[in-house]
């Protein structure tokens, strides 16, 4: 406090100042030093009063600044307080709460579409057989049975064969779509997609039954005639092809999803899925006979063989 500081010393200097005439009226000539100082004094003291006022005005100045200031709190680019005054009333200033943020809460309700496109891979495969066909044979000579007509014997049937499987592999594109609803961070839903596709595959396989002997009877005369050969008498052969495509393949789900974090979603889905698939097999079955079948000649060598 400044101010009464400079107050008292100006009241003691007028004090001075009054009684000064009193000593330098009582003082002889010895005394003049004395009164020279006394005055050298009040000068000096003349003087600090001086710059104490106008320190005392410098701090009311001061003062009235820092009132000022206190309404508009300058800031550096840091937000710190740019003054070292205003630090000094920065304590006593009122604070204003910061604002509240909620915290980022991702909803995922909503409807969603969009379009999907790829390339697919897969198998096809069945226990499934195709079974052979009976061969079947009959026998006339002109020179062992004249007009007589005897079937092969034993009955025989070209080989059973299995329809082969098929990898398959091509394109598919098409969309998918969806709804869902989020309850707190469980969303439920339901999706489902679409897709044409040309996804193809094909296989083959065969099967052959060789014939040593070939046996025809009973004759009226004779139980039966049969023919031995150097090799095969016959080879009945069985040869089958598949092919497959899937042209259209789709789908309907349900979904469970479980959001754990702002814009994570972890979720699963389950349902049923649909394709249009095209499987075609051919079947083809045919019998060579040897030609040391001799005295007779077997024709139409098949399902279906006559031996003259």
């Amino acid at each position: 406090m400044e101010k009464p500081r400079a107050v008292i010393l100006v009241l003691f200097a007028l004090v001075l100042v009054f009684n000064s005439d009193p000593l330098m009226a009582q003082t002889a000539d010895p005394g003049a030093t004395t009164n020279q100082k006394l005055a050298n004094e009040i000068v000096a003291l003349r003087k600090r009063v001086e710059q104490l006022e106008k320190q005392n005005a410098e701090l009311h100045g001061t003062i009235r600044d820092t009132k000022n200031k206190r309404s508009v709190e300058p800031t550096n680019m840091n937000g710190a307080v740019a003054t070292a005054d205003a630090n000094v009333y920065a304590a006593d200033l009122p604070r204003k709460a910061a604002p509240f943020v909620p915290a980022q809460v991702s909803d995922w309700s909503g409807v969603y579409m969009g379009i999907e496109g790829g390339y697919g891979w897969g198998k096809q495969s069945t226990d499934a057989i195709d079974p052979g066909a009976p061969f079947s044979a009959a026998f006339t000579s002109p020179s062992l049975h004249p007009g007589e007509v005897a079937s092969l014997i034993p009955p025989t049937s070209f080989p059973d064969l299995a329809i082969p499987s098929t990898k398959q592999n091509g394109w598919l594109l098409g969309g998918f779509f969806g709804a869902q609803k989020q309850w707190g961070s469980w969303v439920l839903g339901i999706e489902g997609d679409i897709d044409g596709a040309n996804i193809r595959g094909s296989g083959s396989s065969t099967a052959s039954l060789t014939l040593q002997t070939l046996t025809f009877g009973p004759f009226p005369a004779s139980p039966s005639v049969t023919f031995t050969c150097p090799g095969p008498c016959a080879t009945l052969n069985h040869d089958l092809s598949i092919e497959s495509k899937i042209d259209l393949l789709a789908s309907l789900r349900g979904k469970v999803g479980w959001s754990f974090a702002p814009d994570w979603l972890l979720y699963g889905t389950g349902g049923a899925a649909f394709a249009h698939a095209k499987t075609t097999v051919s079947s083809t079955q045919s019998a060579a006979v040897s030609p040391s079948v001799t005295g007779a000649t077997i024709i139409n060598a098949g399902p279906l063989a006559l031996c003259t």
